[in-house]
Formats: structure tokens, C-alpha cells, sequence
């Protein structure tokens, strides 16, 4: 069953390489200018290349894609174009207030499984002190 589970986790990584490199050159296959898009028809050509430059526009596709693959590899998955905060926050924002969304967020933003075995000591992470002063878990 290990080896089985294993296997299928190993096979799920060029799945999600393949849909990386399929929204990485869709984002690129449409026509336009995003820069240009963004600002408007109006804009000043000096402040279309200083947004170029800011999203990495101006830089070789290969070098954007290596740089897309590594932010995703982070869970750096950028900046909201709406909000202008990181939108790993955002999405982390929606998982599910259950014990799994919980471990996922916990694992997720902070990385550790310290925080983890805290939050599931107890409902409020918090240990009890029992009358004859020493602690004792809840």
C-alpha cells in the first residue's frame, strides 16, 4: 500500500510540471501586451517599460520560466494584480476552518510541525495548570 501510494505521488510531479508549463505559455500565447493592458491605452511609453521590468516582462522566456517554476516551487505564487497582496495568502485565506485546513495552513504558512503539535494539544493550544501547580495537558 506504501509503495503504491509512493508511486502515485511520484507520477503526480510531471503532471503538475506539465500544467505549470501550460498555464506559464497560455499566460504568453495571449495577444497583447499585458503591461500595456494593465495600464490602459493612454499610457506613457516610459511607464509600460517600468511595468515591464517590475513583472519581469523584459527579461528572456526561458528566464521567466525558470523564475515561474521556482516561485511555485516556494509557494511564491506572486502578487494579486487586484489586491497587490501575495496571492498564496489569499488562497490560504479560503481552505476550510476544519482540523485538515487547519493542519494544511499550519504546514503550509508556517512550515512546521511544531505549530502543528501545538494547535492539536488542546482546543486553544493552551495547557491547563491542575491545582497542585504543575502542568498537565488538556
Amino acid at each position: 500500500m506504501l509503495r503504491y501510494l509512493v508511486r502515485r505521488i511520484l507520477l503526480t510531479i510531471p503532471v503538475l510540471l506539465g500544467v505549470a508549463t501550460l498555464v506559464f505559455s497560455l499566460i504568453h500565447l495571449v495577444p497583447g501586451d499585458p503591461a500595456q493592458a494593465m495600464l490602459g491605452e493612454g499610457a506613457a511609453p516610459q511607464d509600460i517599460a517600468e511595468l515591464r521590468k517590475n513583472l519581469g516582462l523584459d527579461r528572456p522566456l526561458l528566464e521567466q520560466y525558470a523564475a515561474f517554476l521556482a516561485g511555485i516551487a516556494r509557494g511564491d505564487l506572486g502578487t494579486s494584480l487586484r489586491t497587490g497582496r501575495p496571492v498564496t495568502t489569499q488562497l490560504l485565506e479560503r481552505v476550510p476552518a476544519d482540523p485538515w485546513g487547519r493542519a494544511f495552513r499550519l504546514r503550509v504558512v508556517d512550515g512546521g510541525a511544531k505549530q502543528f503539535a501545538i494547535e492539536s494539544s488542546g482546543a486553544d493550544g493552551e495547557f491547563a495548570t491542575a491545582d497542585d501547580g504543575t502542568s498537565k495537558s488538556r
